[in-house]
């Protein structure tokens, strides 16, 4: 007998590590990465293979169970454990980011699909099952063919069980891998140039405007890859589910099959059937969020992170990862290409390809030389002067009226959710907040229904009639959100067909897909939204762009505040005039910040030298790393006591080079915890954390968000 250590797909959390097994050689020939079956209390449970030990050891262990007939590839062992090492989390969480929940299921591994064939016609009452007979006439069928037919498993059940019709599995062949090539567009010079620098380069930053046709340099690099090496897989990553039905869309005109989509609103069955085939080279190209590169890739060759600046791509649970560096870890070993996509790239990857960390690539122009759409500053301070008290200002409002007679599309954005930013008494001033957080509870208003969210627990209130301070009356709603922004449109204009885009109307699986057909084939004439409209959408009869409040966002207590508005400024504005002409508004009340107003001229290169030297007088990322500690507890007092000790422990060991910074979150308390940081900023500020015990501590390699 010879010992075996495993890894558990799912265990209790207590587990976190490797567990040993025994296991006879002469009857299961087992590899690094094979798949096995062990027992575990008192259930059997599926396992990888994770080492051998050379000793069979003193104490008696229980004998793995079985084993399957696939197998996961080790260079993604080994994956998990950079992941886990540079990320602090343990092993397991990192090795279990590459397993869905059913992929054990014979469903997902099993290409076989469930057919019908005709037995007799005697018997058949109604419609519905004659209609389904008439479709098996001719030959059989499989069941999702029926049911796209309007044929219901209930009436193939009936039909089955009066002997009418009978089933068979039929294995499913695999396809060869088609491309359209006529779905190509022709590119120009400068595309050209940029698809030839991308294959030729491992990780490149493609800094395109807004509308420069960097997406159709994506699907010439896939069709050369492809073209190549007919065997090789790609993956395109996209930072929001929003954009997914579009780009789709797009995708499968140019690569007809072979292609899956994996995001959060997969069913469990869907993402164990899309990683089983990726793992068989059944699917070659995949298009998805983050989670879509942790897959058992055979061939994997190209990596795309479109809209590359947007933090979504760094995951908020442990390990908390960014995807763009685990692709780097990937890469070292197994080769392959990353391009990062943007229009207004974060500042440090543009300022790694400025030292040459990455191949700098750039777009300067649109595609076919078209105009970036003029941008014009409303100052709402004047507004206010004209007895304006709207957000919706005289010359916003003019622009929508005249979008409508055109017959074109008007795109608002408005980032923040809900009808009103809070609920105030105007006698003494109190805010009505959350009793679990340290946050203003949003008012929201849909038809009759009233009520208070908050944002962060999710607690819901009823809408009160008195203050709960001082008992007065006089309770008015502060700010706008986007449900009294859809109001007001609908007085304004009632002819107008308004769509609102945000997180509370698109609850349903399928609500991305309706949206995007809806702006596609223009049934809409407004489309108002939160910052999910800004980025990646592609519509050519947007002709206006309006930002209701430029400025929110601005003094939020994060040194990446300002580059955050500048890049959603600059990404909106971008959804205009990209065939026909198109105008942009930004409605402010800070009109001279310099933000805005580069945003305003499209100015990212001045916006990035100035936002670098700032970061370099202040030694903030890229110019220095930083790591980011959490503490929660329930007491105040406590919380504060341990960020002080740990404080106190870190500039107790006087590390050269390292900055040791300690403040609460933002906000300070959530569902009933309250939260304190400690930042660690300087050169490889991890050498403090080898030193110390940091296990009641959240650790955030570089963090993303300061709060």
């Amino acid at each position: 007998m010879k010992t075996v250590q495993v890894c558990l797909l799912r265990a209790p959390f207590f587990i976190k590590g490797a567990l040993s097994y025994s296991f006879d050689p002469s009857i299961h020939d087992l590899s690094v990465g094979d798949f096995v079956s062990v027992p575990f209390k008192n259930e059997t449970l599926p396992a990888v293979v994770y080492s051998f030990e050379k000793e069979y050891g003193k104490f008696e262990i229980k004998p793995i169970v079985s084993t399957y007939s696939f197998s996961f590839p080790p260079v993604l062992l080994v994956l998990a454990k950079e992941i886990s090492l540079y990320y602090f989390s343990s092993f397991l969480l990192a090795f279990r980011l590459f397993f869905p929940k059913d992929m054990m299921k014979e469903s997902a591994w099993n290409f076989s699909e469930k057919y019908y064939r005709l037995n007799s016609d005697e018997g058949v009452k109604g419609k519905k099952q004659q209609m389904c007979l008439d479709f098996l006439k001719t030959e059989a069928l499989p069941v999702s063919a029926l049911r796209e037919r309007g044929i219901s498993l209930a009436i193939l059940k009936t039909l089955e069980e009066k002997s009418c019709i009978q089933s068979f599995m039929k294995n499913i062949p695999d396809e060869d891998f088609v491309m359209n090539e006529e779905a190509l567009c022709e590119l120009d010079p400068d595309q050209a140039a940029a698809v030839d620098i991308l294959l030729q380069n491992k990780t490149s930053l493609l800094h395109g405007v807004t509308g420069s046709g960097k997406t159709e340099v994506f699907f010439h690099v896939f069709a050369k890859i492809f073209e190549k090496n007919p065997k090789a897989q790609c993956l395109f990553l996209l930072p929001e589910i929003s954009l997914t039905p579009q780009m789709m869309d797009r995708v499968t005109k140019l690569f007809p099959k072979k292609v899956a989509v994996v995001h959060s609103r997969l069913s469990a069955g869907q993402r164990a059937k899309v990683w089983h085939e990726v793992r068989t080279g059944r699917v070659q190209l995949v298009l998805g969020s983050r989670s879509a590169f942790f897959l058992p890739w055979r061939s994997l060759e190209a990596v795309v992170l479109d809209e590359s600046h947007v933090f979504s791509y760094k995951s908020e649970k442990s390990p908390r990862f960014h995807v763009q560096k685990v692709v780097e870890m990937y890469q070292k070993k197994n080769g392959g290409i990353c391009i990062l996509s943007s229009a207004t790239p974060d500042i440090t990857n543009r300022f790694r390809a400025e030292m040459g960390e990455y191949t700098y690539v750039p777009l300067h122009s649109r595609f076919q030389k078209k105009e970036l759409p003029p941008i014009e500053i409303v100052d709402m301070r004047e507004e206010f002067m004209r007895k304006n008290f709207s957000m919706i200002s005289f010359r916003l409002h003019d622009e929508i009226a005249k979008q409508l007679k055109k017959g074109k599309q008007s795109l608002l954005l408005l980032n923040q959710r809900g009808f009103s930013r809070s609920l105030q008494c105007f006698e003494c001033g109190e805010v009505m907040g959350c009793p679990h957080c340290d946050i203003a509870m949003t008012f929201h208003q849909q038809g009759e229904k009233r009520m208070m969210l908050c944002h962060s627990c999710f607690l819901i209130k009823t809408v009160p009639h008195s203050c709960s301070s001082c008992h007065a009356s006089g309770l008015q709603t502060r700010g706008v959100g986007t449900q009294s922004i859809e109001q007001e449109l609908k007085k304004r204009f009632p002819e107008a067909r308004i769509l609102r885009v945000d997180q509370d109307t698109m609850g349903k699986k399928e609500s991305f897909e309706e949206v995007f057909q809806a702006i596609k084939n223009r049934e809409v004439d407004i489309i108002l939204g939160t910052q999910m409209i800004a980025k990646g959408w592609d519509f050519p009869h947007i002709g206006l762009v309006g930002v209701i409040m430029a400025d929110k966002g601005l003094h939020v207590p994060d040194f990446r505040s300002e580059e955050r508005v500048f890049q959603l400024l600059l990404q909106v504005a971008g959804r205009t005039g990209r065939k026909y002409e198109g105008f942009v508004l930004f409605q402010t009340f800070q009109p001279e910040h310099s933000s805005i107003q580069m945003a305003s001229l499209h100015n990212y290169s001045a916006f990035y030298e100035s936002e670098k030297e700032k970061r370099k007088m202040l030694r903030y990322p890229p110019f220095s790393d930083m790591i980011k500690l959490t503490f929660s507890h329930k007491n105040k007092a406590e919380c504060f006591k341990e960020s002080e000790r740990l404080k106190k422990e870190f500039l107790d060991m006087k590390v050269d080079g390292v900055a040791v910074l300690s403040a609460p979150a933002f906000p300070p308390k959530k569902r009933d915890m309250y939260y304190w940081n400690i930042f660690l900023r300087g050169e490889s500020p991890e050498r403090l954390m080898k030193k110390t015990n940091l296990s009641v501590w959240r650790i955030d390699r570089d963090p993303l968000q300061m709060s």
